[in-house]
C-alpha cells in the first residue's frame, strides 16, 4: 500500500539535546513527539518502534503533521514494518568553540536540556543497525569527550557512512583516520574567504582553520570525501561578490565538494515569504559552482525553500 509519509520515518534516529526526535531535519514543532532521555539510561529500542509504527499507522490513514507534510523530505512509499535502523544523527549537545550570533541552537535555551551520554545509546540499538548511515550535528562534535568512541563504534560495526558537521578548529586524528579509511565525510561551513569577517562571524581564526583543512584533504586521495558549505548569513555574506570569492577559495584548496545553505533562524522566521534576493542568490551560487565543474549539495532550508517555491 503506498501513502505519504518521510522517507527518514520509520528507520531513523535522532538524538537531540531533548531527547530522541523523529525528525532529522527541520525540527518542525507540529511533528511527531519526542521520547525524553534522562541521565545516561539507555532508551528501550522496542518503545520507539512501536512509537514510529503507531505514527506510521496514522499516515496510512491519511494523517500527516502540518510541518511534515510541507517537508521537502515527504514521499509517497510503502509500508515496511521491520525493525531496523538505517539512518542515525546525533546532536545532543550544543557545546561549542565558535560564538555564532546566527547559531541555530538558539533553540535549546527553551526546552528542557538534559545532557546525556551516547555510547549506551548507541548499545541499547546495535542489533537494529542495518546498512546504517552516522550523521553528526552540534554544537562541535570533535568537542565531545565521547567522539573517538562514538566514531570507533560506527567503523567497528562498519556503517556504510560517517558525515560529520564541524567547524574544523580542531583537528581530530580520528576524524583524519576515518577519511583515510573511506568511511567519513566532513563538513566544514567557512561560509566567507575573509578572515577578519570570519573571526567576527565565528570568533574563530580562519587560518588555522584553512590549515586544518589542507591536512584532512590530505587524507581524502580522490578529493571527494571533505566538503565545505557557504550559509547564507542576511546583512552578513548575502552577496554575489563574496560567494563569488569562497567559491575560488575552495578551488584554491582542491575541494571538489561544495554546499550552500540559508541561515535557518532567518528561514523559519520568513518561510513562505523569503526575498526574492535569497532565492536568486542560492541559484546563482549553484550555478557558479556547477559551471566550475564541482559538485554542488543544496542543504536542509535551501532545498525546503526549493520545495516551498515548486509546490
Amino acid at each position: 500500500m503506498a501513502y505519504k509519509s518521510c522517507e527518514d520515518s520509520l528507520h531513523t534516529i535522532c538524538f537531540m539535546p531533548e531527547g530522541l526526535r523523529h525528525c532529522m531535519y527541520m525540527i518542525p514543532e507540529n511533528a511527531p513527539p519526542v521520547i525524553p532521555i534522562f541521565s545516561n539510561r539507555p532508551v528501550d529500542p522496542e518503545m520507539v518502534f512501536d512509537l514510529k509504527f503507531e505514527i506510521e499507522e496514522m499516515r496510512m490513514d491519511g494523517y500527516l503533521q502540518s510541518d511534515c507534510e510541507n517537508c521537502f523530505r515527504a514521499c509517497v512509499k510503502d509500508f515496511d514494518n521491520e525493525d531496523y535502523i538505517n539512518k542515525v544523527l546525533i546532536s545532543h549537545k550544543i557545546d561549542c568553540n565558535a560564538h555564532c550570533s546566527f547559531c541555530y541552537n538558539k533553540y535549546a535555551e527553551n526546552i528542557r536540556y538534559n545532557p546525556y551520554k551516547i555510547m549506551p545509546q548507541l548499545e541499547q540499538f546495535k542489533p537494529y543497525f542495518k546498512n546504517c548511515e552516522m550523521h553528526f550535528g552540534g554544537g562541535e562534535p570533535t568537542m565531545w569527550d565521547e567522539f573517538d568512541d562514538i566514531v570507533d563504534f560506527a567503523i567497528k560495526e562498519r556503517f556504510k557512512k560517517i558525515f560529520i558537521a564541524t567547524n574544523g578548529s580542531i583537528y581530530s586524528e580520528k576524524l583524519a583516520q576515518a577519511i583515510k579509511m573511506g568511511m567519513a565525510e566532513p563538513v566544514f561551513t567557512t561560509d566567507t574567504a575573509d578572515a577578519e569577517l570570519f573571526a567576527k562571524m565565528k570568533g574563530l581564526d580562519f587560518n588555522e582553520v584553512t590549515e586544518n583543512i589542507k591536512k584532512y584533504l590530505e587524507c581524502d586521495e580522490e578529493r571527494i570525501a571533505v566538503r565545505n558549505k557557504y550559509l547564507i548569513i542576511p546583512d552578513v555574506n548575502d552577496n554575489e561578490e563574496s560567494i563569488r570569492k569562497w567559491v575560488e577559495y575552495n578551488e584554491e584548496l582542491g575541494i571538489k565538494n561544495l554546499a550552500i545553505d540559508i541561515e535557518a533562524i532567518f528561514f523559519n522566521e520568513n518561510r513562505g515569504q523569503i526575498d526574492e534576493k535569497y532565492k536568486k542568490l542560492v541559484l546563482f551560487a549553484e550555478n557558479l559552482i556547477l559551471e566550475k565543474g564541482l559538485k554542488c549539495d543544496l542543504y536542509s532550508f535551501a532545498s525546503q525553500m526549493k520545495y516551498d517555491d515548486n509546490k
